[in-house]
């Protein structure tokens, strides 16, 4: 999983556009200085004061635990998704186990079992695309406004 997740976000990197609107102004005035040769042309965040170190740290180090603390559904999500990665990577652990030791299976055929998984997942992936898109007709939604959010929705097991 963290081999897959390593390349997904390295496509991520290469393939999504800026999104945060302070480096997209600061990108612009940096082409319109450039272009116009004017360098009256300037984003708020090249403005902008400079940060401690420790303010710093503490944004990024407590506000995530502070955002945690004060948000119960984001609490509750993350207890849900601790439990099922959980379960999940036990079952990881349980596999070679029960398939080596109480099936007597060796290790290639016994490494063969982790294949269901992945098939079942693909499955998975492909009716509920199948379905979110059938739904979206259904209710005359068009059919890529429901598919950003099925993106979303298919990372959660």
């Amino acid at each position: 999983m963290t081999i897959f997740a390593g390349v997904c976000s390295v496509g991520i990197v290469f393939t999504l556009p800026e999104t945060y609107a302070p480096i997209i102004l600061l990108k612009k005035a940096q082409r319109l200085r450039k272009e116009t040769g004017n360098q009256n042309y300037y984003a708020p965040i090249e403005r902008g004061e400079i940060v401690s170190f420790a303010r710093w740290l503490n944004n990024i180090l407590a506000k995530p635990f502070v955002i945690l603390i004060r948000e119960p559904m984001l609490i509750a999500i993350t207890i849900y998704m601790s439990f099922v990665y959980g379960c999940l990577y036990l079952l990881f652990e349980a596999y070679p186990i029960v398939f080596t030791e109480g099936h007597h299976f060796n290790a290639g055929i016994s490494g063969l079992m982790f294949l269901p998984i992945l098939v079942g997942g693909m499955f998975a992936v492909v009716t509920v695309r199948s379905f979110a898109i059938y739904f979206a007709t259904c209710i005359n939604l068009p059919v890529h406004s429901i598919c950003s959010s099925l993106i979303l929705a298919m990372r959660a097991p």
